[in-house]
């Protein structure tokens, strides 16, 4: 096999006619930020990545920054198209098939390497993230590529009008505006017209204390969701126990009214087994299991959860879930060092290493306390196991979705309140993680899209 010809050059701000120039009759480009070095072992890596046969059409690495007797490294994660929308997180060296960063860099806007990376996607490039690192020095602004440098409002305006036009070419409806932190974007995917969803709560009619009071906790969630108004059409599917008390469903009924259907559950408590029976009785094209011990943060959270798991190569969507005090309960779901748990349980109002909790983005997986999907992505691997009764039957799940080839997406731009076990103690049985590690010990030893693990 003919070695590939290979050329490595400086990446400038974007791909102008000097950069063209540089790798004309090359078969892979190797894009350093400016002020980045890479060691032959790093190169090879990065090269070796694209020119396989079946290999990647784009691979990226990381950026280690070198300050004196310091350093720190700029982990990029797996590859991340929902994220890449709201932050160009490819500040590390990139390998590229030459002939397609022609095709892009000919077509997208010469200023910015945003577009040219959604170009390739677009295009249907396969990216790859390598365990491959430049360095560079830490008071080199080029080389850093930090988020930094594009939170001017001009730079903002224009990865706005860059991303936008992207959706708009893929035929897709949104809103892009700043994020919570105006260096990143927030995408606000509309929901299908006609859109109609069921939302699944496995219930006993618990009480307890959130704010200072008590309450029945899905009845004051069914008056919370009523408050709001949404795009998404709705019901609701209570999957309620009949040993005990009842009366809360007649409360339910006059919040709810037509909207409410209730499906009765005699059996031993299996949190797997009450969302599925739920989701066979439910009618929508979208379900969306809720704990019932939930509440509304973000006014619109069911209209952007339904827009992000409307997209075909999406299996799951969760998002951001608070305690009543203010801090996480939920960040998307950490697999690694064959463990699953999730990122920046019980921190404050963080926005977490990087963008990681500020971006909408793919995760490894979601927690079952909220989580949307198309119906036919849940039918497609059968539900959530019930050899799961108590935990980890949001793990497998997303798991199974993955194995699939579909996208789990943690919407950060969404909070909810959840007031996890307030109503019953949750304990975890020794079978259920070993049942877990076993089934899908290849798919625990390494997290691939948080840099967090505590």
């Amino acid at each position: 096999m003919t070695p590939p010809r290979v050329v490595v050059v400086e990446r400038g701000p974007g791909p102008d006619a000097t950069l063209r120039s540089a790798v004309a009759g090359s078969d892979v480009a190797v894009l350093l930020p400016s002020g980045a070095q890479l060691d032959d072992e790093q190169l090879d890596r990065l090269v070796g990545a694209v020119a396989a046969p079946d290999g990647a059409d784009v691979a990226y690495g990381d950026l280690r920054l070198r300050t004196g007797d310091q350093e720190a490294t700029v982990v990029a994660p797996a590859w991340s198209p929902l994220r890449l929308l709201g932050e160009d997180y490819l500040r590390g060296p990139v390998a590229c098939r030459t002939e397609l960063l022609e095709s892009a860099t000919d077509e997208a806007d010469p200023a910015a390497w945003l577009a040219v990376w959604l170009r390739l996607a677009e295009s249907g490039a396969r990216f790859a993230h390598v365990d491959a690192t430049a360095e560079a020095a830490g008071d080199s602004a080029d080389a850093a590529a930090d988020v930094d440098t594009v939170g001017s409002q001009a730079g903002l305006d224009e990865r706005i009008r860059i991303v936008s036009e992207q959706l708009a070419r893929s035929g897709r409806d949104a809103v892009v505006t700043a994020a919570t932190d105006p260096r990143f974007l927030r995408v606000r995917l509309r929901p299908p017209a006609g859109a109609r969803a069921s939302l699944i709560v496995p219930t006993r009619g618990g009480r307890g204390e959130a704010f200072g009071k008590q309450r029945t906790f899905v009845t004051e969630f069914v008056r919370d969701v009523a408050a709001r108004q949404y795009r998404t059409d709705y019901e609701w599917v209570i999957v309620a126990d009949t040993d005990g008390p009842r009366g809360y469903l007649d409360e339910l009924q006059a919040i709810a009214g037509r909207r409410l259907r209730v499906v009765d559950y005699d059996q031993p408590f299996n949190f797997a087994e009450k969302c599925n029976l739920g989701a066979l009785a439910a009618t929508g094209d979208y379900v969306v299991f809720l704990n019932d011990d939930m509440g509304v943060i973000t006014d619109d959270w069911l209209d952007a959860l339904v827009g992000l798991a409307a997209d075909s190569d999406v299996g799951a969507v969760g998002c951001k879930l608070r305690f009543d005090d203010g801090s996480l309960q939920h960040a998307g779901h950490v697999y690694d060092r064959n463990h699953a748990y999730h990122a920046y349980r019980a921190m404050g109002d963080d926005d977490g290493i990087g963008s990681e909790l500020v971006v909408d983005r793919e995760v490894s997986g979601v927690t079952g306390a909220t989580v949307a999907q198309r119906r036919e992505a849940w039918e497609a691997v059968g539900g959530f196991s019930e050899k799961f009764p108590n935990n980890y039957n949001d793990v497998d799940y997303c798991l199974k979705l993955r194995l699939l080839g579909l996208r789990v997406i943690q919407a950060n731009s969404v909070e909810l309140y959840h007031f996890e076990t307030k109503t019953r103690v949750n304990t975890v049985r020794s079978n259920e993680g070993e049942l877990m590690r076993r089934r899908w010990r290849h798919e625990l030893e390494r997290e691939r899209y948080t840099v967090f693990r505590g």
